[in-house]
């Protein structure tokens, strides 16, 4: 059915008093929500009527549609205003829920149709009549069904929620463990990186050598962005290069990556596990590809390398002052890390994998 079936546009008014501050909200893009906005002055804006909000009300940005500025009000919402640009729908709440209804707003297929009935000549100031949005066709089940999917959906963002709340002190815990145990095992022997890890950087391309699939000639890479801050390697976006040295270097089972290059002084040294998917992989020249002596020992040598220890030395000896810092692999191999007997790496490496 078309959207009208559900709704339709609210003209009530205000008229601005001087003196008076009215409060305000805008529309966030990619249906993200409501923002609080400063409160509108009568008398000191060039607006002479606002319209009030109510809890449920579904308000439309008419301008820069294509960027699926729309949402559902809530009961925060309430006893705010938005200026003309922004259409207020009253929703029929016996056939949708308002909940249901912000559901609805954040399809993909319901952004391409708000796209589609867009009209104008510059992306930017493209508009979306109230007229256009009501008439794009929804599905819409019964008001139970609507029910039991909000339902479902707000307990998945309960556990969603949760989950990241629980890695998040997992991480907190394992950071400060790591650090713990660093002091410990310093006291039992020390080792050279050099002495334990090949390290190599990345070649370096230009643009013209890249290529966004497989080629017979062309080498799939590792980018920076590839290496992601929150320590995952993200192969979601792929790329291969061509033409690169017949002395470059692959990724292999046992391989750490290391930031070599970066912006941000406090990612240098990070470092990552190969995953099965980047065997095979060359690394960017912001990056260092490392290649444990001893295979069995990648484990270890990368939770000492996540000590906040020796992120906080790899930082530290990164140079430049201003823009790109980058570390030397000359200073990386004679860094020195913890290294206990084995059968205290074995329990190391043991805990760390478990929390």
């Amino acid at each position: 059915m078309p959207l009208s079936e559900v709704a339709r546009e609210n003209h009530d008014r205000v008229t601005l008093k001087p003196g008076v501050a009215y409060p305000m909200v805008g529309v966030l893009r990619d249906v993200m929500g409501l923002l609080m906005r400063e409160p509108f002055v009568g008398g000191k804006t060039t607006y002479r009527q606002l319209t009030p909000i109510h809890p449920g009300q579904l308000i439309l940005r008419s301008i820069t549609a294509w960027e699926a500025p729309i949402a559902v009000a809530t009961h925060d919402h309430g006893g705010r205003h938005v200026s003309g640009v922004f259409p207020v729908f009253d929703l029929d709440t016996s056939r949708v829920l308002p909940s249901f209804m912000a559901l609805i707003c954040q399809l993909p297929t319901f952004w391409q149709e708000m796209r589609e009935r867009s009209t104008g000549s510059v992306l930017r100031r493209k508009t979306l009549s109230a007229d256009a949005l009501l008439q794009i066709p929804i599905d819409l089940p019964p008001i139970q069904t609507q029910q039991r999917i909000v339902d479902l959906l707000r307990s998945a963002a309960t556990v969603h929620a949760a989950a990241h709340a629980l890695d998040d002190h997992s991480q907190r815990a394992l950071t400060s463990w790591l650090g713990h145990s660093y002091q410990e095992m310093a006291t039992e022997g020390t080792a050279q990186l050099g002495d334990l890890l090949g390290l190599r950087s990345g070649p370096s391309w230009s643009r013209g050598q890249e290529r966004s699939t497989s080629m017979d000639e062309a080498l799939p890479v590792v980018k920076i962005t590839n290496t992601r801050p929150d320590g995952v390697v993200d192969m979601s976006e792929r790329l291969y290069v061509t033409d690169l040295p017949s002395t470059t270097q692959r990724l292999d089972a046992s391989s750490l990556i290391l930031i070599r290059t970066n912006g941000n002084r406090l990612r240098i040294g990070n470092v990552y596990r190969a995953t099965t998917e980047v065997i095979g992989h060359a690394v960017s020249a912001f990056q260092i590809a490392a290649f444990p002596k001893t295979p069995a020992d990648k484990d270890f040598i990368y939770w000492m390398l996540r000590t906040p220890q020796i992120q906080g030395q790899i930082s530290a000896a990164a140079s430049g002052t201003t823009g790109l810092g980058n570390v030397a692999i000359s200073v990386l191999r004679k860094l020195l890390i913890p290294w206990p007997g084995g059968d205290s790496r074995t329990r190391i490496v043991e805990l760390a994998e478990a929390t």
